[in-house]
């Protein structure tokens, strides 16, 4: 019998804006995020585990956001994001809903993504080449 039940609230939100300054090229930012206000999951035995800030059942803290620019010109395109993460609770066994002695507080934190890359145009089709570095320090 598949009984689990899932209730979030929260608020997802998206903003962006392109732009063109003559001669560096088109420009694009973009800020993306959750606002998370409630994680609930019932489970067998009728168990509700409450999700908010800890990691049971995925990492769920409060607030998570995505900062992209990105710039392109002239086949070239480049882009920078930062992840945003905030705080949540860890605990063995997936268990944060009992006094665990085993749990730790995780500090929000943030990662940054790079990329370059060039189109590359044929008489018969067009190819990109991209570079990347993920979590760059």
């Amino acid at each position: 019998m598949n009984i689990a039940e899932l209730r979030t609230a929260g608020l997802g939100f998206d903003v962006a804006y392109r732009f063109l300054l003559t001669p560096i090229g088109n420009i694009r930012a973009d800020v993306a995020g959750t606002w998370l206000h409630r994680f609930e999951k019932t489970v067998a035995g009728n168990r509700v585990v409450l999700g908010l800030n800890v990691y049971d059942y995925g990492v769920n803290p409060s607030l998570k956001l995505n900062v992209n620019v990105q710039w392109a010109k002239d086949g070239w395109a480049a882009a920078a994001t930062v992840r945003f993460v905030g705080p949540y609770r860890e605990c063995e066994f997936l268990d944060c809903q009992e006094m665990n002695e085993r749990a730790r507080d995780v500090a929000p934190y943030a990662t940054l993504n790079l990329q370059l890359s060039k189109e590359l145009r044929s008489p018969l089709r067009r190819s990109e080449f991209a570079v990347g570095i993920l979590n760059a320090p």
